[in-house]
């Protein structure tokens, strides 16, 4: 039974790419199905009480890329010109983690620092998007400042842990401030 919420096919994840020798580092823990099963899910800190105005955008008539055949994560390369990464690159997104294969890193604190703010949801018809307000919602890395410019959710996760999806995952879109 699938969750659908933006996507006619209900699921709004693309298939797994290649690591294509690349190391998977890990700095945080992290819970992993075992066996395609979701066990032991750990949450994080988030805050008590979200508010703030909400703005419903209509529904966008005019997607480029879906997750169906027609124009599916197999199709995104030849869909448009600057689509050919989709094709030929080899740091694709998503992964699978292999648990086993995580290589201990560096644990550079992530250091959040969000607060409440206005926002636009809107169903792109590939997922639904979060869009914020500018508002000064940032996560530093090191030295490293980034804006928080929108979130959204894929159902099925599009990473895996030890082949197993998770029911949603949920991404935070950051540039650099």
């Amino acid at each position: 039974n699938s969750l659908k919420y933006a996507s006619e096919t209900g699921t709004s994840n693309r298939p797994v790419q290649p690591l294509n020798e690349r190391t998977v580092y890990s700095g945080y823990p992290f819970p992993a199905p075992d066996n395609g099963v979701v066990s032991n899910v750990t949450a994080i800190d988030l805050p008590e009480n979200i508010s703030g105005s909400l703005a419903l955008a209509p529904a966008s008539n005019s997607v480029k890329y879906d997750y169906g055949p027609d124009k599916g994560p197999e199709k995104w390369g030849s869909l448009d010109a600057s689509y050919e990464l989709c094709d030929t690159g080899l740091e694709q997104s998503p992964i699978d983690i292999d648990v086993k294969t995580v290589v201990q890193g560096v644990s550079t604190p992530i250091v959040r620092d969000y607060s409440p703010t206005s926002l636009t949801v809107k169903n792109n018809g590939k997922n639904i998007e979060f869009t914020l307000a500018d508002n000064g919602n940032t996560m530093q890395i090191g030295d490293r400042t980034f804006n928080l410019l929108q979130m959204h959710m894929h159902t099925l996760s599009e990473h895996t842990f030890n082949g197993g999806f998770y029911p949603v995952e949920m991404h935070f879109v950051h540039a650099d401030a």
